[in-house]
């Protein structure tokens, strides 16, 4: 899940009466809702503040462009920023 931007599910002591209907539907929400592949973003900020972290399943091309493999709803993105000393 780490370089493809997909999900990981865990069922412990799994048996099909028990986990099986969640594990229906949890595949059957994964498989048909809305993607979108091969997404680029751009983060910019004002002057005076940096970024300085970004968490989400997705690759750092730049100090401001990120490639995200793919999209969708059920995802998050968190960027951090700091203010320049300089300020």
């Amino acid at each position: 899940a780490k370089y493809t931007g997909g999900d990981v599910r865990y069922y412990p002591n799994f048996h099909i009466q028990l986990s099986g209907l969640k594990l229906k539907h949890e595949l059957q929400h994964v498989l048909t809702r809305y993607m979108g592949w091969e997404a680029v973003m751009r983060v910019r900020v004002s002057r005076g503040w940096k970024i300085t972290k970004f968490y989400g399943h997705l690759f750092i091309r730049g100090h401001d462009l990120l490639v995200i493999p793919n999209c969708h709803a059920d995802q998050t993105f968190a960027i951090a920023f700091d203010m320049e000393e300089n300020v």
